[in-house]
């Protein structure tokens, strides 16, 4: 960094203030050239207007369309380093005004939707598909944007895959494979996600990840298994105890007693339960589902008949095989 690059974009910054007409391309050439050599040590009002004058190209060429993007993710890397490197209370409020006005400008930008991109991506990611850390910025972008469906960031993960696995490569290769109906594939995929990852609470995602997977193809024992791995990584993820209990809901029937197979739904409401008692962030859907499968509980009248009683313990049958309390 010199101090010439520096002021070539506080020179950029007054040219626009004071110009009576500015030239777009003009101030934008400054202003790229300025932001790219100073980074994360640029002024916040020459990260703005860099990207300003970006948009302001767009406008008038669709062909800027994908240099606006990376202006953006380079505008907010940079905001980002200033940021972890502020410590000035003033300053940080500042930067973080920056950093809101970069999101407010990209989000009208209308470049920011999954369609956009995908138009922009698809045909690139084949033409780089061994250019490692451009697919990496195609799949950086789509996850920010979260556009994990688009067949761009798909085929980007895929090459990614391919040249380096990491664990989101396997993961965009394991959604790859259910969107073509591979379900045994696609878990493949996310077991080699799970083994690559290091952080825990990244490997119970992609453990219930696979876990819905299998859901949806009615493996309901496998995709328990994948919900205790999850749990295994994060004791305090309530959702794969969700999903187990909806798994149990839909195979309620293990006996010839209807009775007996209502109590399927004490082991349901036990792990809906232990959802909420784990992670407060899914307390109101717990309880929603909690209100809805008491309603199938069985009647005391009918266990009576068969021997129960509130308070007693009851193995459930079949594939379940979990033990639960009469309420």
């Amino acid at each position: 960094m010199s101090s010439v690059d520096e002021a070539l974009g506080i020179k950029a910054v007054d040219y626009i203030a004071l110009a009576p007409s500015i030239d777009v391309n003009l101030a934008y050439k400054w202003l790229s050239e300025s932001v790219n050599a100073v980074k994360g040590e640029s002024a916040g009002a020459t990260l703005f207007y860099f990207l300003q004058m970006s948009l302001d190209k767009l406008k008038t060429d669709s062909n800027h369309k994908e240099q606006f993007i990376q202006d953006y993710l380079a505008a907010s890397e940079y905001v980002d380093v200033a940021l972890a490197s502020a410590e000035k209370e003033n300053v940080k409020k500042s930067l973080q005004g920056i950093k809101d006005n970069l999101v407010a400008l990209f989000i009208n930008s209308g470049t920011a939707d999954c369609e956009s991109l995908q138009a922009i991506y698809a045909p690139k990611v084949e033409t780089n598909q061994n250019d490692l850390a451009y697919l990496k910025k195609v799949i950086d972008i789509m996850k920010m944007m979260k556009c994990t469906d688009s067949e761009a960031y798909l085929q980007a993960s895929y090459y990614v895959y391919k040249m380096d696995p990491t664990p989101d490569a396997a993961t965009g290769c394991a959604y790859q494979a259910f969107k073509k109906g591979d379900i045994d594939a696609a878990v493949k995929f996310f077991d080699e996600a799970i083994n690559l990852e290091s952080d825990n609470q990244n490997k119970a995602e992609k453990a219930y990840a696979a876990a819905a997977v299998l859901a949806s193809a009615k493996k309901l024992s496998q995709a328990r298994t994948y919900c205790q791995k999850a749990i295994s990584y994060n004791g305090n993820y309530g959702a794969p105890y969700i999903l187990i209990a909806n798994l149990y809901a839909t195979s309620p029937n293990w006996s010839d007693e209807p009775a007996l197979n209502k109590c399927t739904y004490f082991a349901v409401i036990d792990k809906l339960q232990q959802a909420k008692a784990v992670d407060p962030s899914v307390a109101e859907e717990a309880n929603k589902l909690i209100a809805r499968y008491a309603a199938h509980t069985p009647q005391a009248k009918d266990l009576f008949m068969l021997g129960y009683k509130q308070g007693d313990r009851i193995t459930i049958g079949g594939w379940i095989g979990e033990t639960t309390t009469i309420r």
